[in-house]
């Protein structure tokens, strides 16, 4: 997993305890010991008592001596060995509904598998928490509720916002009376929008970002003790557009009827009908294949075993135009490959307690095989062969390389695609006031232009929404600054949330504010 370095030891030769001397000798020695750590599984189901001489390691193709063989088991849970060294655990939320379960899950975890010199670190969306010590620190599992109670709030509510977004631009009775009529035009338009929001959508919630595995993967290289992340991970249910098999055939028919007139512009029409169509059809299916193998490749270096806990919920009723369906089988397999990949497990289950039960006690299997290679200068490719039928070993074929320091330093020279803020919102003397930024402008015939999407809701203390309306702003700078007076506000208390999306990135933000008028 590392390099083990012994630069420089320098022999002084002086004698009589430096009375006399004589001009020093220095000798430097360098001697470089690579540690691969293996990991070996049989029909996915990872393998025990390996003994070394089953393993064979070559770097560049050419075979190397194993000079070192260790075997390291070890599990989560509290054992009277493993209450003496400090642990860095890392808990990840992704929630949009803060249950009593997960409560009960914190209880869990804060009683059965942290002890009170354990170093805690803990994500939910945006927002972090950081805990030396546990047992130092008072409060801590109130604060974490709080955390993930105020964060599950704030991502069901984008969640929602995105979705009301989806159904206002997505109009499937417009599309069947257009169907019907043979309209090609805003046929065509119809799709591509569809088209553009599902893209935006599944960017936005769905495919993971490989940035942020290289930045959490960079972090835990530095901390030099025993790491354990566990990923608690609520899948929601995905609005999709209906399209029940009559409007499917309807659709077929008319790409049918285009492509077999004999004219040729219907020809292209029908063309263009069914390319959009494949896209469509294409998108809807979430292939993590290509991140799987990277990323699992960044953990491998690091030595943090990834446990998921995999949770299912709903969004509740939409209307007519959508309905929801469930895709969360592609997310699944994901996580549980990268659980299996790093020594972790992967639970799908809403019984949080069980599932940490099931967590603590599986065990992490890793061989470490250390070689010294025949030139310590250049790196090389690393593979290694296992023996027994279907034997499959799991490794960093580039150990020796700093490929996600290398990684993070690139991409920190490239242009980033900006995240649309709202870096400003306050409400004074009935009127409210946003600054909006970082959203991105596009190059057009007259200079610079964005688009940004604004929609602002005030509720009473009920919940009831008394304003909700949304307006499309363009704007030559990467900044705008909106006030709105809201005279006709009686006195009492006001919920105030500001959605905003930027329409060249689909990137999304939101604020909200609790404002009392009273008078």
């Amino acid at each position: 997993m590392r390099d083990i370095k012994s630069f420089g030891i320098v022999l002084l030769l002086a004698l009589c305890f430096g009375i006399y001397s004589q001009e020093p000798v220095t000798e430097q020695v360098k001697v470089v010991n690579v540690e691969v750590p293996v990991r070996v599984f049989y029909k996915n189901q990872p393998v025990d008592n390996i003994t070394v001489d089953k393993f064979k390691l070559y770097e560049n193709k050419k075979k190397q001596e194993i000079t070192s063989f260790k075997v390291v088991r070890k599990k989560m849970q509290l054992t009277a060995d493993s209450l003496q060294e400090p642990r860095y655990i890392v808990l990840i939320f992704r929630l949009y509904n803060y249950s009593p379960e997960i409560s009960e899950g914190l209880d869990y975890i804060f009683a059965n598998l942290l002890k009170e010199n354990d170093r805690l670190l803990v994500f939910a969306d945006n927002r972090s928490l950081s805990f030396e010590k546990i047992g130092g620190k008072a409060g801590a599992l109130k604060k974490i509720n709080t955390l993930l109670q105020e964060q599950s709030k704030y991502a069901r509510g984008n969640l929602l916002s995105y979705i009301k977004r989806i159904e206002s631009q997505v109009s499937m009775r417009q599309f069947k009376r257009d169907l019907q009529r043979a309209e090609f035009m805003k046929t065509k338009e119809f799709l591509k929008k569809y088209l553009r929001e599902w893209k935006a959508y599944k960017t936005q919630y769905l495919m993971p970002d490989i940035n942020n595995y290289y930045n959490f993967a960079h972090h835990l290289e530095g901390i030099k003790m025993e790491k354990w992340v566990i990923n608690f991970y609520q899948m929601e249910m995905i609005p999709d557009i209906i399209m029940s098999n009559d409007i499917r055939s309807q659709l077929n028919r008319f790409i049918g009827n285009l492509l077999e007139s004999g004219a040729g512009e219907q020809i292209s029409y029908g063309n263009v009908l069914r390319t959009i169509l494949n896209e469509i059809d294409k998108e809807f299916t979430i292939n993590l294949d290509n991140n799987i193998e990277e990323i699992s490749k960044i953990f491998y270096k690091v030595d943090a075993p990834i446990h998921n806990v995999f949770m299912r919920m709903t969004v509740g009723e939409s209307s007519l135009d959508l309905k929801f369906r469930n895709i969360s089988k592609d997310i699944e397999i994901y996580l549980r490959e990268l659980s299996r990949v790093t020594g972790g497990c992967m639970v799908p289950s809403n019984d949080i307690n069980a599932a940490l039960e099931e967590i603590s006690g599986k065990e992490n299997i890793c061989y470490f095989l250390t070689y010294a290679p025949l030139d310590p200068e250049k790196v090389g490719k690393i593979k290694v062969k296992v023996s027994g039928r279907k034997l499959k070993a799991v490794y960093d074929d580039n150990i020796r390389a700093d490929y996600i320091k290398d990684y993070i330093s690139k991409r920190g020279k490239a242009p980033q695609t900006p995240t649309v803020k709202i870096n400003e919102l306050t409400f004074k003397k009935k009127e409210l006031s946003v600054k909006i930024a970082g959203f991105a402008l596009g190059k057009t015939a007259k200079g610079s232009l964005g688009r940004v999407g604004v929609q602002i809701t005030i509720k009473d203390k009920k919940g009831v929404k008394i304003f909700d309306k949304g307006k499309i702003l363009s704007a030559k700078q990467d900044s705008i600054s909106i006030s709105i007076p809201f005279p006709g506000l009686k006195k009492g208390k006001y919920e105030i949330i500001v959605d905003v999306k930027d329409f060249l990135t689909g990137k999304l933000a939101r604020k909200n504010i609790e404002e009392i008028i009273k008078k």
